[in-house]
């Protein structure tokens, strides 16, 4: 099993904040439709794959990169229809 962890940070104000993944899948969850996390699921797969995340084993200790966080957070704000606040 190889685990792919993107920890070339330089600066603190580049480091995202601790939980922000987490928590913008659990806002989609909470605030969306029924399948709407699913729907984030299927928008963000190719990225995810690059990432070396497994979608459904996000908890609060799960990095990634700025670059991950923001198509999250874009997709799932088009995908419950209210800015995503996280």
């Amino acid at each position: 099993m190889k685990i792919a962890l993107n920890l070339t940070y330089k600066t603190e104000e580049e480091l995202p904040m601790p939980n922000s993944l987490f928590k913008i899948v659990d806002w989609v969850e909470k605030n969306g439709e029924v399948q709407s996390v699913a729907r984030l699921r299927a928008k963000l797969l190719p990225l995810t794959c690059k990432e070396g995340l497994i979608f459904h084993q996000i908890g609060p200790d799960t990095n990634c990169s700025n670059q991950y966080l923001d198509a999250c957070r874009s997709a799932a704000t088009e995908i419950v229809g209210n800015k995503c606040p996280f």
